[in-house]
């Protein structure tokens, strides 16, 4: 049996069981709030990984460009890169012992965990070069393979490059 004193009201113990109740609230919002800051932290590396991907591929892209450009005429570059496939060849840059051989690009500033790497393919050519000013064009597909900070992140990007004195970009893609 409780006994009160005099001018006291029993105590039951309530202010400890809220106290309990409030301390294992306050612990499951602070386990949730570092899970999730976690979750967030590995989206923000998978993301920033992605881009560094992204920016090593087109790096490799113009690398592959520029090479095109520094061969001068359609003719020297069609000697040089892979030649026009057939329609039910593969694509050359799905299989992986393709890259194992393309063109590596230089330093991109970046640090990815494998080079990046370009391979360029010949699409059409046509003109025999003997018109006014030289009607001479051939059309190339530039493909580039590159990684992120790690090996897993890949990305793929192609281009259609136009070669007639001088060079254009037509269009580009991503294609992983």
């Amino acid at each position: 049996m409780i006994v009160a004193s005099p001018g006291k009201a029993p105590q039951r113990g309530a202010a400890l069981f809220l106290s309990l109740l409030l301390l294992l609230l306050l612990t499951v919002t602070g386990v949730a709030a570092v899970r999730e800051s976690g979750f967030e932290s590995r989206m923000a590396r998978n993301a920033h990984d992605g881009l560094l991907a992204f920016q090593a591929a087109e790096a490799a892209l113009a690398s592959g460009e520029r090479m095109l450009q520094r061969f001068g005429s359609p003719a020297a570059a069609l000697d040089a890169v892979l030649p026009v496939r057939g329609y039910e060849d593969p694509e050359p840059w799905l299989q992986a012992a393709v890259w194992e051989t393309a063109g590596q690009v230089a330093a991109t500033g970046h640090a990815v965990a494998v080079a990046p790497r370009f391979l360029v393919e010949a699409v059409a050519a046509g003109g025999d070069g003997a018109g006014e000013g030289g009607d001479e064009t051939a059309v190339f597909r530039v493909v580039a393979r590159a990684t992120g900070g790690t090996p897993e992140t890949i990305v793929l990007l192609e281009s259609t490059y136009v070669l007639r004195a001088g060079g254009t970009r037509l269009s580009w893609r991503e294609v992983r």
